[in-house]
Parts: structure tokens; C-alpha cells; sequence
């Protein structure tokens, strides 16, 4: 297995972020960062640090910083992902997943987890798929394509997963559009930043809305202090419309 340059603490900078990140949301390290998940990310962040160089997977920055960004901020979705651990075979969905971001991090903190990728550049599935046989990752699946958003077809290329998410695919009013034709009671997990409020306005504001708030949790992540918002929908029953 490849691994990671020497000078970069990744296992160090990503669990002082993730202590900081516990003490912050005053929430169980749940999922853990045990030490075969932070072998694994380790090498992940070395594969990405080697592929950046050549495509562009990830804005330019220093190491520190792509850690916390991305690998850090996938992470923050654990508290919403292990009420799912006691069910029969959980599935996720990640819509528009890049170099893997969250749902790739997810899968390697959460391997119960049932995933699916889909990311429509074909670069960015060969990176995925590069990583996922480097790790030798089981049921996770990469789809080279954008969201099948018909009801029967959304279900047929994606089944009836517990969680969707999404990370910078577009703005709520736009995403959630796009998911008329997922299952009524999937968890739609959007991650934002500081333009949250204005999103959720403009889509309070939408004509046909068949989605309602769950919950919305404000933090910052710990080394930059940018502000992050995770949004979690569902779906409203016929009756409640």
C-alpha cells in the first residue's frame, strides 16, 4: 500500500481537529477514529496528495488545510450517521462526490455502511475507484454519471438509501429539486457554509415543496474557525402537503 509523505502528520493533524470537533458539538466519539480507519485515511490523503499534483481533484492548499476541509468535514457527519449502525444493512447515497468527499471518508469511518458514489468526471470515478481497490473497500459502488432524478429510475440505479448527502453539488433549493424521486423517508444530509440561512430562505420561499426541516446543527472547524451548517430533510408525507 502507498504511503503518505513523511512531513505530513496526517493521523496527528486529523485527531487533535476530531477531539477539538467532540469537544466543540459536546457529542460521544462515536464511529471512532480507531487505528485501522486512521491507517486507511492516511493513505487516502497520500493518494490524493500524489493525483492533485496531475488533476485537479482539490483547490490548491497546504496539507494542513485539505485535511481539515475535507477530511475533517466529511467526519462531522458521524453523529447523524450511527443511529443507523443497529439496522439491517444501512445504505448511504453521496450525490456529487469529487475525490470523495464525504462519502468515501464515511465508508472508511463507518464500513457497515452500504455506499454509493456518484460523480459524473470520469477522472474523478477513476481516482474513487483507485482508492477503493487500494483499500480493498466492500460494498461501496461508483456510479460514472449525474443523478438519475426520475422516481423509477432513481430507484433502480440506487435503491432506497437511509442517507443522502451532498456536499457542494448546489444550492438546497436546486439540490433538494433534484430528489422528488427519492424514497419518502431517506435522511437528506446538506453540508454548508456561512450561506446556510440564505439557501434555506430562498427555499422556504420555492413553490411544491414536499421537503421539511429535520434539524440544523452550527459549528466551526476548530483550526480555521469556518463556519459549517449541516442541514438534515426528509421528506413530508402526502397528507402533511
Amino acid at each position: 500500500m502507498a504511503k503518505t509523505d513523511n512531513k505530513v502528520d496526517f493521523a496527528g493533524i486529523l485527531c487533535q481537529g476530531w477531539r477539538a470537533a467532540v469537544r466543540q458539538q459536546s457529542y460521544a466519539d462515536v464511529c471512532g477514529l480507531d487505528d485501522n480507519t486512521l491507517r486507511e485515511l492516511t493513505v487516502y490523503f497520500g493518494e490524493l496528495d500524489k493525483w492533485r499534483r496531475k488533476i485537479n481533484l482539490v483547490a490548491r492548499a497546504e496539507p494542513a488545510r485539505i485535511i481539515e476541509n475535507h477530511f475533517l468535514d466529511s467526519l462531522t457527519l458521524l453523529p447523524e450517521l450511527t443511529p443507523y449502525k443497529e439496522e439491517e444493512a444501512p445504505s448511504l447515497l453521496d450525490i456529487g462526490s469529487g475525490a470523495g468527499f464525504p462519502g468515501l471518508v464515511i465508508k472508511i469511518a463507518c464500513p457497515w455502511l452500504r455506499v454509493i458514489l456518484v460523480e459524473p468526471r470520469q477522472k474523478r470515478v477513476s481516482f474513487l475507484q483507485h482508492i477503493i481497490r487500494s483499500l480493498q473497500l466492500t460494498n461501496i459502488t461508483v456510479r460514472e454519471e449525474r443523478l438519475a432524478e426520475d422516481k423509477r429510475q432513481f430507484q433502480e440505479n440506487y435503491g432506497r438509501p437511509n442517507i443522502i448527502t451532498s456536499r457542494a453539488v448546489a444550492d438546497i433549493r436546486t439540490f433538494l429539486q433534484m430528489l422528488t424521486g427519492a424514497p419518502a423517508g431517506s435522511k437528506i444530509i446538506c453540508m454548508k457554509g456561512p450561506g446556510a440561512a440564505a439557501e434555506i430562505e430562498a427555499w422556504q420561499n420555492s413553490p411544491d415543496n414536499v421537503f421539511t426541516i429535520v434539524s440544523r446543527r452550527r459549528f466551526v472547524l476548530p483550526v480555521s474557525g469556518a463556519a459549517r451548517e449541516l442541514i438534515v430533510f426528509t421528506q413530508m408525507d402526502q397528507e402533511n402537503r
